[in-house]
């Protein structure tokens, strides 16, 4: 369950944010998110306010999809994240097949 405080913090991003996905794809059915680990072991979920900032922190080949800010609560009913980090900068050494970053 989504907390006040959580629910609040979301109604607060733009109308939409742009997800990286673990593959490209050609049809939404098949849009998996991209969940990241942090070294404590707590999930976190990265979305990034404009594609530019998507392209620019994560690199150029990082598969994404663009969504609506609402589906942020809804992933998290889906499968909790401790975390949400917006627009974070993703070292090219924690790209690819490594999927972790430090908080």
């Amino acid at each position: 369950m989504i907390s006040a405080e959580t629910l609040k913090v979301l109604e607060q991003l733009p109308p939409v944010v742009y997800l990286p996905c673990t593959r490209t794809v050609s049809t939404v059915e098949e849009i998996d998110v991209e969940y990241r680990h942090t070294q404590d072991g707590r999930v976190a979920l990265l979305a990034y306010t404009a594609l530019d900032r998507l392209k620019d922190c994560c690199g150029q080949e990082q598969p994404w999809f663009v969504a609506p800010s609402t589906l942020l609560a809804q992933l998290h009913q889906g499968r909790p994240y401790d975390l949400l980090f917006m627009d974070m900068f993703v070292p090219e050494d924690r790209r690819g097949a490594d999927r972790s970053v430090e908080a």
